[in-house]
């Protein structure tokens, strides 16, 4: 166990509090609108205090800081979020511009998911909201790589609007999260994709697992590598590659499996989390370009997930069981090498 007590007893008792307000009985009270926007400013305001006070201090922190210092404009790529720290660093000392990026972020994604699922859909908030303490996203996206955590939560926040029909709104904030860092095209890109894939989502997702392996061995007989083209292509430093991919195959597949439980009309955040685990797969071994693409997932797999967990038969007549595997997962992930040294602790 390492010593992050304050942060382990904080997020906890935040997880806690979150699935206490779980109503898992068939009547529909007066007050369910009422407890999803109370739902949605208490959880605001517990995320935006973590990220106020243990922000900030990320073994990369400083590499943000430092460049704050300099002309935004200079920068070729990236350049809103180089404005934003670039202003703040004029107004507050530091760590504090990089805490305040990390908490809007997560206000922007807190936000996102209060859209998607509106105050009527309690228990799917509460769940998404608790699932999302529990994803390595929720750490890493926000804090080591605050650029791309940013630009993935103004994505999402995008994506939601579009589900809504709201083209022209989602058009607008696809770009802005490109400004703020390019990588995040690709949700983008899986929105655009989602409704023609509809139909065959299932078997592309299948066939996107070999595509990498199939590609990478064609081009080398012509004596190519996708290593030179792809951004950081050649890095093989992504911890826990495989492991991850696992965890990307199983929860894609349990999503996929939810079509068959939970029909969908139209397209929804289950088919956006298809998209980008099928757009992801195409690199699949390629450790560090792949996990960039895999970090977008994280922050929408709460999404997905908790509408689909919150109608299962399984959580309703084992609620304790429920909670308890979450908190059990949770410790771990809190209490891992890698969250605990990009916090700074080691």
């Amino acid at each position: 166990m390492y010593p992050v007590w304050d942060l382990l007893i904080y997020l906890g008792c935040t997880q806690i509090l979150l699935l206490s307000k779980l109503d898992l009985s068939t009547r529909r009270e007066i007050g369910h609108v009422v407890d999803g926007r109370s739902i949605f400013f208490v959880f605001c305001i517990t995320a935006a205090i973590f990220w106020l006070v243990w922000g900030g201090y990320s073994v990369d922190a400083w590499r943000y800081l430092s460049r704050f210092d300099f002309n935004p404009l200079q920068f070729r790529e990236e350049q809103l979020f180089w404005i934003g720290g670039y202003l703040l660093n004029k107004l507050v000392p530091d760590p504090w511009p990089l805490k305040i990026l990390s908490a809007f972020s997560v206000l922007i994604l807190i936000w996102a998911y209060h859209i998607y699922f509106k105050t009527t859909q309690k228990n799917e908030l509460i769940l998404a909201y608790a699932l999302l303490l529990a994803t390595p996203g929720f750490f890493l996206l926000l804090g080591n790589t605050v650029r791309q955590g940013l630009a993935g939560s103004i994505e999402i926040l995008g994506a939601i609007f579009f589900l809504q029909r709201k083209y022209w709104t989602w058009a607008l904030i696809a770009v802005v999260g490109y400004l703020v860092h390019q990588f995040a095209v690709i949700v983008a890109i899986a929105v655009l994709i989602a409704r023609p894939l509809k139909q065959h989502i299932l078997w592309l997702w299948v066939a996107s697992l070999i595509v990498s392996p199939v590609s990478t061995y064609v081009l080398e007989l012509f004596g190519y590598s996708l290593e030179q083209i792809l951004r950081y292509g050649d890095h093989t430093e992504g911890q826990f590659h495989w492991a991850k991919v696992l965890m990307s195959g199983t929860l894609t597949a349990f999503i996929l499996y939810s079509f068959r439980l939970q029909p969908a009309s139209n397209i929804d955040i289950r088919h956006l989390y298809v998209s980008l685990s099928i757009i992801s797969n195409t690199i699949l071994l390629y450790e560090v370009p792949y996990e960039r693409l895999f970090l977008f997932s994280d922050l929408i797999a709460p999404l997905a997930l908790g509408q689909v967990i919150a109608k299962t038969k399984f959580v309703e007549k084992h609620s304790l069981l429920f909670v308890l595997v979450l908190l059990s997962f949770s410790l771990i992930l809190w209490t891992n090498y890698s969250i605990v040294k990009s916090f700074g602790y080691l």
